[in-house]
């Protein structure tokens, strides 16, 4: 590898390249080089490390950064891409990088604010890549100088009654803990909408696992979450998030709100079954065996390493966690191929893992392959038919509006989830949802929602 970096014009001694590899010291240059050398998008490798590295505080601080120019020419020239018609991933995480650096503020913020409403837009319909750079551009700018004006414009999008899409906005916000965002999500957690309300949880458990807040602050928040804890009681699905919640705080703060409870706090099913990473855990030994199979087909060389990455991604109740799993593996120069077997592996998992495991795989899709099991997608199974019909959908392919009629008339939560089909294909279903009168208003306005945003983005 050093003769292939020096060959691109990134010489490096044995010694730096080693310290790098083996995890001694962080440096994004180096990072980047591999980028290079490996012929792989700008941001794919610096954009999963810097993710990891926020989810795990203790991560060594970035020795080399990625040296910016912030000239006005530069800044210019950068801005003038994002204002294009298809601006890439990687475009946008050079401007938020850029625009993250704190003598970059010239930028007015009637031209800001337009450029980061359409990076939330394109967010929330990018998978694979484009999904993790723009993840991270929208962070960047969250926790840079323009922080407040981002906050802000996630607080606008939110409010939008239709929205649709916006747990991973949600969790780009909290990357940066401070108390105004924690007190949104205090307020959010009353939104009469269950799905904003997880998109709440998750920013909880996102600042929970990142840290930053002080005990202070999360005291701030105990009323508001106690309220709507035993507000919950009598709505499974809202009490099931609320529980997810209690659970991912601060062991300090858990502990203190237990006491407050009217009805004592249950373990989630997902944390009852989470146990240590040995052999004497069954969901070890089941993610040890899917590791060892991709590894021995794929002629990897670290099973022990793929293992922990697939135990987080299928049996990890902290969705911070899964994430950040998700973005180390789409980091890796065979991302499609690990994917599509992690995708056949799980359609062969029980019930309880399977339907979680497959959404947590698909934002990592990017319309390249599709599970081949012969007893898959089983056509009376909602949750196959909606991944099957998401996968097509991220691959621009058709989906019949017959399989779209039964996603919506399988209950709310699947009614949600062919709107998001449809929505990425900008299917003509759609307008015909949005003028029937006779269906649930709030369905009417997703649909108008997702008329309003666009399709899939892959680039």
């Amino acid at each position: 590898m050093r003769a292939e970096l020096k060959r691109h014009g990134h010489p490096l001694s044995a010694s730096a390249l080693s310290g790098a590899e083996s995890g001694q010291f962080r440096s994004s240059r180096i990072a980047a080089a591999y980028e290079d050398v490996l012929g792989l998008e700008a941001g794919r490798l610096t954009s999963a490390i810097d993710i990891l590295c926020r989810t795990f505080p203790e991560s060594p601080i970035d020795r080399h950064p990625l040296s910016l120019e912030v000239s006005a020419a530069e800044l210019s020239r950068l801005t003038s891409l994002v204002m294009e018609k298809r601006p890439t991933g990687s475009d946008w995480l050079a401007w938020g990088r850029a625009f993250s650096r704190p003598e970059s503020q010239g930028l007015p913020l009637w031209l800001f604010e337009p450029l980061v409403d359409r990076l939330i837009s394109e967010l929330g319909r990018s998978v694979g890549v484009a999904f993790t750079t723009r993840y991270e551009a929208l962070t960047r700018l969250r926790c840079g100088p323009y922080a407040s004006a981002v906050l802000d414009a996630a607080k606008a999008a939110v409010a939008v009654d239709g929205i649709q899409v916006l747990f991973d906005l949600m969790s780009a916000m909290s990357e940066n803990a401070d108390r105004e965002v924690l007190a949104w999500c205090c307020e959010l957690l009353g939104d009469p909408r269950s799905y904003v309300v997880r998109g709440s949880m998750l920013a909880f458990n996102n600042m929970a696992v990142t840290g930053g807040l002080p005990a202070s602050a999360w005291r701030s928040a105990d009323d508001a979450i106690v309220s709507a804890y035993d507000g919950s009681l009598g709505d499974r699905e809202r009490h099931s998030i609320m529980s997810e919640l209690l659970v991912s705080l601060p062991p300090a703060t858990r502990r203190r709100l237990r006491a407050r409870l009217v009805v004592p706090l249950r373990k989630p099913e997902r944390l009852a079954r989470y146990g240590a990473k040995d052999d004497d855990n069954p969901e070890w030994s089941q993610s040890q065996r899917i590791a060892r199979d991709i590894t021995s087909s794929y002629a990897l060389s670290d099973p022990d390493l793929l293992t922990r990455l697939v135990f987080e991604l299928i049996y990890d109740h902290r969705d911070a966690r899964s994430v950040t799993t998700m973005f180390l593996i789409l980091a890796t120069p065979i991302a499609g191929s690990l994917v599509e077997a992690l995708f056949e592996r799980a359609t062969e998992l029980p019930d309880a893992d399977r339907s979680l495991t497959l959404d947590r795989l698909m934002t990592m899709q990017s319309g390249h392959g599709f599970p081949t099991s012969s007893h898959w997608p089983r056509p009376d199974d909602l949750d196959d038919l909606y991944t099957d019909a998401t996968l097509r959908a991220q691959a621009s392919r058709k989906v019949p509006d017959a399989t779209l009629d039964l996603l919506r008339d399988g209950g709310r939560h699947y009614a949600r989830r062919s709107l998001y089909v449809a929505g990425l294909l900008r299917s003509p279903w759609l307008r015909r949802q949005a003028a029937d009168q006779r269906l649930d208003a709030r369905f009417r306005s997703g649909a108008d929602w997702w008329i309003s945003q666009g399709g899939v983005v892959r680039h």
